[in-house]
């Protein structure tokens, strides 16, 4: 098992102003830096079962987290960005030489998530982290 824990604090100090994303001369003192989530968080756990001949099956899964954060300074909420967790799951198997093969799904529960938010002319725009998905994985290890 690997857990991670990472909190950022970050913030504008001193009296400082500059232009939010739609263009207006604004005061940030104190906000945070954009696209600077104050939290972040991972765990990835496998279990392995040894099998005959010297082969391995696995199981294992990965959990992440972001707390909320904003993609522009101002702190507009047409431009936050909201927490979110994502689960990944994954299955194979390993042989004694050089090869695994696995099967995953990336963020199995289908989250809807953004990971940017931003003003470009006249328009808002969002960027949609990946949905649902699933494959097959092969690697082979040259020594």
């Amino acid at each position: 098992m690997t857990p991670a824990v990472a909190l950022v604090h970050s913030q504008i100090d001193g009296d400082f102003s500059n232009y939010t994303l739609l263009g207006t001369l604004q005061t940030i003192s104190g906000e945070a830096f954009p696209f600077t989530p104050k939290w972040s968080a991972n765990l990835d756990a496998e279990y392995s079962l040894p099998l005959q001949g010297g082969y391995a099956a696995f199981v294992g899964e990965n959990t992440s987290y972001q707390s909320a954060t904003n993609g522009g300074f101002g702190n507009m909420p047409q431009f936050e960005i909201n927490s979110y967790v994502l689960l990944d799951l994954r299955a194979g198997i390993r042989s004694p030489g050089n090869w695994t093969l696995s099967i995953y799904g990336r963020n199995v529960t289908d989250k809807y998530y953004w990971t940017g938010s931003t003003h470009l002319i006249d328009t808002e725009n969002r960027f949609v982290g990946m949905p649902r998905t699933f494959g097959v994985q092969a690697s082979y290890q040259f020594h």
